[in-house]
């Protein structure tokens, strides 16, 4: 059996940038859930191959990145650039794009889908 752990970690870490990336693209936090969903597994084996081959920081950085992902994007969504539209004299936009933002939250967590 061939071990090579090094190999196998850069492997998962392209994995993670893939999913990354496909996460990304998705608008709503169902579909990017179901990204992560079809991810399970991934990052503790990436994580274990980053320990196996030495990486200590790596694997604690494999196993913490699926998690950051949904957490950074609340965060995203709620400050978005809006204190530059603000700056641009386009508090009107920032002012809508929060309510908006509020209206997806409220559906999403009520269980319901966006029209």
């Amino acid at each position: 059996m061939r071990t090579a752990y090094p190999e196998a970690a850069g492997a998962y870490d392209l994995a993670a940038d893939a999913l990354d990336q496909l996460f990304r693209t998705q608008l709503l936090r169902p579909n990017k859930e179901a990204w992560l969903r079809a991810a399970v597994g991934t990052a503790s084996a990436g994580s274990f191959a980053h320990a196996r081959a030495g990486d200590c920081a790596g694997a604690v950085r494999a196993i913490e990145r699926g998690r950051a992902l949904l957490l950074s994007e609340a965060l995203d969504r709620d400050r978005a650039g809006l204190t530059r539209l603000g700056a641009l004299s386009r508090g009107d936009l920032a002012a809508r794009y929060s309510e908006v933002s509020q209206r997806l939250k409220k559906l999403l967590d009520a269980g319901q889908r966006w029209p």
